[in-house]
């Protein structure tokens, strides 16, 4: 197969989301096709990834495929009863922690659309915060940043391994806090 052969099969997946822009990117691709030990197979490949798939191939999956192809050229998958863990039974949440006077902490579990808002609203509030002090309201701007935005130095979110919920492998993580935690 040639280089252009190669990259008017890839161009079938140019559609994709992540297609490389730039001529070194492609080229990468083209070495990955240029792996498979036949045309058909390569084919095979394209047509078998542009059916499960929504993102383009990096050069890294076509080298994968082309050494681990089956013997008519399909794409191997690995199967996992859970697509959270993959089977390893851990995965991870965000906790907002908060540290109270004396050294104390409380930790309370979000979920991703939670904890996403509140670093959003973070971040707006900053902005808003930050261009006050640039006009030369400190005062106002110091009252934004107390009602609505994390305490700096005060509260954080953290990610924490957890247990998944499919249990498919044992989790022991003894690091974890609880999904609660009482001030102590």
């Amino acid at each position: 197969m040639t280089n252009e052969k190669a990259l008017a099969i890839l161009t079938l997946l140019s559609g994709l989301r992540g297609w490389p822009r730039s001529e070194g990117g492609r080229q990468a691709l083209v070495l990955g096709a240029l792996a498979f030990s036949s045309e058909q197979k390569f084919q095979k490949f394209v047509v078998d990834w542009m059916k499960h798939e929504q993102t383009a191939p990096m050069p890294a999956d076509l080298f994968q495929a082309a050494g681990s192809t089956r013997g008519d050229g399909g794409l191997q998958r690995a199967h996992f009863g859970c697509t959270v863990c993959y089977d390893t039974g851990k995965t991870s949440a965000e906790f907002l922690v908060t540290w109270r006077h004396g050294g104390r902490k409380t930790s309370h579990r979000l979920t991703t659309e939670e904890a996403a808002r509140i670093l959003e609203r973070h971040r707006e509030a900053e902005k808003e915060a930050q261009a006050l002090d640039r006009a030369g309201k400190g005062l106002e701007a110091k009252q934004i940043r107390e009602q609505r935005t994390l305490r700096i130095g005060a509260q954080m979110i953290y990610e924490y391994p957890v247990a998944c919920e499919c249990q498919a492998a044992p989790a022991r993580l003894p690091d974890a806090p609880p999904e609660r935690e009482r001030c102590v």
